[in-house]
């Protein structure tokens, strides 16, 4: 039998930008909807280095110099792991290599513009805390 995993209360989330697009994933488990790159930031782990793993093992590219956009900022958002709040961190910064999505997490990703973005938001499928993000950070303005 599996150990349930314990949730840190921490995440970060990468925004990936390319030609005035952003990097969303639809994601294969909960919350099944599209949303930024994003983790938990693991017992031992900072944030910078869990901002770098989540995005090699979700779309397989690689990034560097990680600019914070936002330190520690509650938001209400469930996770499967149980809980109904996180701190996030979330970065953006330069990447390199091709979109490599990981099956068992990512089920598509695909570039949005800030219009298509918008429709997501109006259509309900974005993950609710990156639309929080987006307009926290002012991609949405």
């Amino acid at each position: 039998m599996r150990k349930k995993e314990e949730c840190s209360h921490k995440s970060v989330g990468v925004i990936l930008r390319k030609n005035d697009k952003f990097l969303l994933i639809y994601r294969q488990k909960f919350p099944v909807c599209w949303a930024g790159v994003a983790g938990h930031i693991e017992k031992g782990e900072t944030p910078n280095r869990a901002a770098i793993k989540e995005v090699k093992e979700e779309v397989g590219l690689f990034v560097w110099d990680l600019r914070p956009l936002l330190i520690n900022k509650k938001f209400n958002s469930p996770c499967r792991r149980g809980s109904k709040y996180h701190y996030w961190w979330v970065y953006d910064g330069l990447f390199v290599g091709e979109i490599k999505i990981k099956p068992d997490e990512v089920k598509r990703a695909r570039w949005f513009s800030k219009e298509e973005i918008k429709k997501l938001i109006e259509k309900g499928k974005l993950e609710p805390v990156w639309e929080k993000i987006f307009k926290k950070v002012k991609v949405l303005t």
